[in-house]
């Protein structure tokens, strides 16, 4: 766990690099450089701080979404796609 919190401040620190780099008036590919990250790369953070301030160089959650269905509306579909069909089907 220890090593996870390193990187993250690694990545944290490259990203404030790079955007502190192009306020100082540095060009985009060479901040970018200068930060270890491609052009577009550090344009991406450059977007999501604008949006966020420093709370957007942070990581987002990766992972499965939140479900759509709860457990009774999942039981439901399931019912309804393992039941018979009423009439007979003509192919």
């Amino acid at each position: 766990m220890w090593q996870i919190g390193i990187e993250v401040r690694k990545d944290m620190t490259a990203r404030m690099l790079g955007i502190a780099n192009i306020l100082d008036g540095m060009e985009r590919g060479a901040a970018a450089r200068a930060a270890g990250m491609d052009r577009q790369t550090l344009c991406d953070w450059v977007r999501r701080y604008n949006q966020e301030g420093l709370a957007g160089l942070h990581n987002r959650p990766q992972g499965r979404p939140d479900r759509a269905l709860t457990e009774e509306q999942e039981k439901e579909v399931e019912t309804l796609a393992l039941k018979e069909p009423e009439d007979n089907l003509v192919r």
